[in-house]
């Protein structure tokens, strides 16, 4: 790789997120250290690049939160239904004290 430009593909991967073999990773990066015209390329990515990017991204951090169940939600929904009618009831307290 040192020898010869990196393939525009390694750079999409790399820039996109792909999962690459740390080897080839870090061979990508000491190349991009020393070869302008390789940097040009990694800099050459679109704005619409890096918003796929983030959405693969976006993507993965859905897919690993726990789904909530729904008796959770209905638990968390009780609860702020419950914070709601203390916090009511202790506003009326205020209002009918000063009245």
């Amino acid at each position: 790789m040192s020898g010869s430009h990196v393939s525009a593909q390694l750079i999409a991967d790399y820039v996109m997120g792909v999962e690459l073999p740390p080897d080839v990773v870090q061979e990508l990066e000491t190349h991009l250290e020393s070869c302008a015209d390789c940097r040009a390329k990694l800099t050459s990515f679109t704005p619409r690049d890096v918003t796929l990017l983030a959405d693969r991204v976006w993507a993965r951090i859905v897919s690993s939160r726990p789904q909530q169940t729904r008796p959770a939600r209905f638990l968390m929904s009780c609860l702020i239904v419950i914070a709601l009618v203390a916090l009511a009831v202790i506003l009326l307290s205020a209002l009918i004290a000063r009245g």
